[in-house]
């Protein structure tokens, strides 16, 4: 079975299970109920400025419904994201705080985007408990941000991004296989297949870290299942 860490479609494959993270409220319904969909539900950095706090409650509530039902679940895509195209930055730090308080209440793994804002999130993380389940989407940090992030129960996922910006590379090279998820990051079905997609960035992981394609398919295999252990 391979694991896709981060995606917004359903793969064109049974034998994918998939992190499918929600953006705006509308995503939360959409989500499809399937053994080989795990669902996170929240609303993206790109959509805080435009989001009402009435989103913001009943994403609580829905959350709050979800964990009644006792389905696996998380919290997510959240974070911040300090390009030019997102001048509300100071929205976006009240509803990642928001987002991660979620993740506490419900004991649940978040799904975290950052960019070029290292600084203001590593400080509103500082606030939560180090044993918060945080999944690190398409991590394009430092290696010296991922060493102080690996003292807390922090994952990092990687997308195929990786296979051409060597940082990323580099940071890919030196984390524990423990800690290592691997994601497509797909808003819809590339040209090139779901599976070949995924496939090749598992192998280029394996060259990476020097190990065979079968080895990091069982850490991640593994790596899931403790993300959402209590």
């Amino acid at each position: 079975m391979l694991i896709d860490a981060h995606t917004h479609i359903v793969p064109d494959s049974d034998d994918i299970t998939v992190i499918y993270n929600s953006v705006t409220a509308e995503d939360w319904e959409r989500i499809p109920a399937s053994p080989n969909i795990i669902p996170f539900y929240g609303i993206h950095p790109w959509h805080a400025k435009s989001c009402s706090k009435i989103e913001l409650v009943a994403l609580g509530q829905f959350i709050k419904e979800k964990k009644a039902a006792d389905i696996r679940f998380g919290i997510g895509e959240t974070g911040l994201d300090k390009t030019d195209r997102n001048p509300d930055f100071e929205d976006q730090k009240g509803f990642f705080a928001f987002h991660l308080w979620l993740a506490q209440q419900y004991q649940v793994p978040v799904a975290v985007h950052c960019v070029h804002a290292w600084g203001p999130f590593m400080e509103i993380l500082s606030e939560v408990p180090d044993n918060l389940p945080v999944l690190m989407h398409s991590y394009s940090g430092s290696l010296e941000t991922a060493k102080t992030l690996l003292k807390r129960n922090t994952w990092f996922s990687f997308s195929p991004s990786v296979q051409r910006i060597e940082k990323q590379t580099e940071v890919l090279r030196q984390i524990p296989l423990e800690n290592m998820f691997l994601e497509t990051d797909f808003t819809e079905i590339p040209s090139s297949g779901y599976r070949e997609t995924l496939e090749e960035l598992y192998n280029f992981a394996a060259g990476v870290k020097n190990v065979t394609p079968e080895t990091v398919k069982k850490y991640i295999e593994n790596n899931i299942k403790t993300l959402f252990s209590p």
